[in-house]
């Protein structure tokens, strides 16, 4: 499964496309941290999704890898936060294997893993899902599967915007009220 903050079970999915190397999605990031912390244990759940650019080269692409590789070993958030903060300076393999070794991911298992290019077919699944749903750009937010065209450079908006939809989500699931009248068992003939 993609990697994730939040209960799998929650009453509101947010997905996000994302890219390494597009500076949007590195300013989107830090707003993904801040909904990470503010809904950590309630009912939000934030998939992340891979969609390197092609503009942004074969770097993109194994950025997108490489965090797919930490997620397997359990450091995807780290990875994550660690490749936007390096975004400047990620060249080549080299680069960003470094970032991994800062990420603390076991060196040896990522090195096998990029070395034979395990996660490219997830990453291609990734970015065939954004191109069903006609992406064109990152970072694009989906919420409960329909886009969700968001000020995400204003955590506070995006926080005010899930918590309605939060509030909808919980009033949906409320069962309705069972009148006296349907609740008595109707008479046996």
């Amino acid at each position: 499964s993609p990697p994730s903050a939040g209960p799998e079970d929650a009453a509101v999915a947010l997905v996000v496309f994302s890219d390494y190397l597009c500076p949007a999605c590195r300013g989107a990031a830090e707003t993904i941290a801040v909904l990470r912390e503010h809904y950590e244990g309630r009912s939000l759940r934030i998939v992340m999704r891979e969609f390197p650019l092609d503009f942004h080269g074969t770097v993109a692409a194994l950025a997108a890898e490489a965090s797919l590789e930490a997620h397997a070993q359990g450091r995807f958030w780290e990875m994550h936060d660690a490749l936007f903060a390096a975004q400047g300076n990620l060249l080549d393999r080299t680069s960003v294997d470094r970032v991994a070794e800062s990420a603390g991911l076991d060196m040896e298992a990522y090195r096998a893993a990029m070395d034979e290019r395990r996660w490219r077919t997830a990453v291609e699944a990734d970015v065939a899902l954004g191109g069903e749903t006609l992406l064109s750009g990152t970072p694009t937010f989906f919420l409960d599967g329909k886009q969700w065209m968001v000020d995400w450079s204003r955590p506070e908006t995006c926080i005010g915007l899930l918590d309605e939809a939060l509030r909808a989500a919980a009033s949906a699931a409320e069962p309705e009220p069972v009148s006296e009248s349907e609740s008595e068992p109707e008479p046996e003939l």
